[in-house]
């Protein structure tokens, strides 16, 4: 963050939050401006209009009112059309900081504009005085409690709308004397130390809910991966990521029960025990994953592909006849004699393969895996030949 950036988005004061931490309170904190900004708009707006009527009491010339409401109908505006403009656009990660403070420097030539209008007021009238006082700062205390995530709009207020009456005040007492103006400009800085100091306060609490919120969404979020990693691990095989035999059973279960056509394929890889004595466990770990890979590219993404013993594999096939089945057999039987390349050596796999379909083989998971282990022996047996 820039300058201008830590500025508008003071009133962090837990020194220890990570940076990322620190983006998305301050987008929260954004979020939460916008969103009451309107609302915000129509409190300032009545604000304005109480002072033209403090200016009208006293006497001043309407046309200089009328000059004076006309900026400030026009800065009001601006920060209007700009909030809108921003909720219309969206407010984003990306765009938050500029979008914050483009507001709250609009805001800001708004309140300086209002705060003008005790210039305005008639030296010589101590009740407008008192009344502008009062309008001025009870629309800081509306700010402070609306406001509380973002100081900068209070301390806006303070600069734009009491700095002028301050001054004011101030330049009264030094020129003619007289000790109300002492005594309502104490009573203006010791009311606006009194309202930022609670300001300040409820900021700092505002600002540790907001943290706590998003510590808690991170919490949540991480029992969520840590729930989704379990459930990953009970359903599937660790090495390979196919399926394992407890979630295949369970697949097989629901798929008898919804699909007309079902089939099963066991496939065992040949020669793969020699794999590991020459090359290492390690080679034949990555072997089974691009074997896995292999097989996962050549069957449907409705199909469960499952690790059910070290070299051994089970394919559910849905909505497949026994025609679809003997195609789906044929190519897995080509596709995987195939030579992989691991760690620079080239190694041939082959598997045997049988199927069986359910109606025609068996009506169980039991009775179609004799069937279709039956048959991938008998391929097994062809090939020693």
């Amino acid at each position: 963050m820039n300058i201008l950036s830590k500025t508008v988005f003071f009133g962090i004061f837990d020194s220890g939050l990570s940076e990322e931490m620190r983006q998305r309170v301050n987008y929260e904190r954004a979020k939460i401006y916008f969103e009451n900004s309107f609302g915000n708009l129509m409190s300032f707006s009545l604000g304005g209009g109480v002072s033209g009527l403090i200016l009208l009491y006293a006497n001043v010339d309407s046309s200089t009112i009328g000059m004076w409401y006309a900026l400030f109908v026009l800065s009001t505006l601006a920060v209007y059309f700009y909030s809108r403009h921003i909720v219309k656009i969206g407010l984003t990660p990306q765009n938050f900081y500029q979008a914050t403070i483009n507001r709250s420097i609009f805001g800001l030539v708004a309140v300086t504009v209002w705060g003008l209008s005790a210039l305005l007021l008639p030296s010589d009238d101590p009740i407008a005085l008192t009344l502008a006082f009062i309008s001025f700062s009870g629309l800081v205390a509306v700010a402070v409690l609306g406001f509380t995530t973002m100081p900068i709009y209070y301390i806006n207020l303070n600069i734009g709308g009491m700095f002028p009456f301050i001054a004011k005040l101030l330049f009264l007492y030094i020129t003619v004397g007289d000790s109300f103006f002492l005594m309502l400009l104490l009573i203006s800085i010791t009311w606006q130390a009194v309202i930022l100091k609670k300001a300040l306060r409820t900021t700092a609490i505002s600002m540790q809910a907001i943290i706590l919120n998003e510590q808690l969404k991170d919490e949540i979020e991480e029992h969520k991966l840590a729930k989704e990693t379990i459930e990953h691990h009970a359903h599937y095989d660790y090495l390979t990521g196919a399926a394992n035999r407890r979630y295949f059973e369970s697949r097989f279960a629901q798929a008898i029960k919804s699909q007309s056509h079902v089939g099963l394929l066991l496939l065992d890889l040949d020669d793969f025990k020699p794999v590991n004595d020459t090359y290492g466990h390690e080679v034949g770990d990555i072997l089974l994953q691009k074997v896995v890979e292999n097989i996962q590219s050549h069957i449907e993404p409705t199909d469960v592909l499952a690790r059910i013993g070290g070299d051994e594999f089970a394919i559910l096939a849905l909505g497949k006849n026994h025609e679809a089945l003997e195609h789906l057999h044929t190519t897995l039987t080509n596709a995987l004699d195939t030579t992989y390349t691991i760690d620079n050596q080239p190694i041939h796999s082959r598997a045997s393969i049988g199927f069986a379909t359910l109606g025609m083989d068996g009506t169980t998971l039991l009775e179609l895996q004799k069937v279709a282990d039956a048959k991938m022996y008998k391929e097994k047996r062809k090939l020693k030949r």
